[in-house]
């Protein structure tokens, strides 16, 4: 089955929510959501890697889902800085900028 590259999600779906959704979008059980989620706390570096044992499911579509939660945490984070940088006005914390003269 195939997958999107980009998950959309609603404001309200959460993180399990969506790793459930990707695992099943990616035709595996949505029992592994909380592994995936798990995985999310470790250093990039210390996630399995495919042994080419034909898993399943493999750790490389676990990886590969958990990559997506992760960019989906990093445009919310930029969603909310920007949205930050809105109310304050300027995007310079609320300070007047100037110029000063030459």
């Amino acid at each position: 089955m195939a997958h999107s590259a980009e998950p959309s999600t609603s404001p309200a779906e959460t993180e399990l929510a969506l790793a459930q959704r990707l695992l099943k979008q990616a035709g595996t059980s949505a029992d592994y959501a909380a592994s995936v989620l798990e995985q999310l706390e470790l250093p990039r570096e210390a996630w399995p890697s495919c042994c080419g044992s034909s898993c399943d499911p493999c750790v490389g579509t676990l990886n590969r889902i958990a990559l997506q939660i992760k960019s989906q945490r990093a445009r919310i984070a930029e969603a909310k800085h920007a949205e930050h940088q809105a109310q304050l006005g300027t995007g310079t914390g609320g300070a007047e900028v100037v110029d000063p003269a030459p």
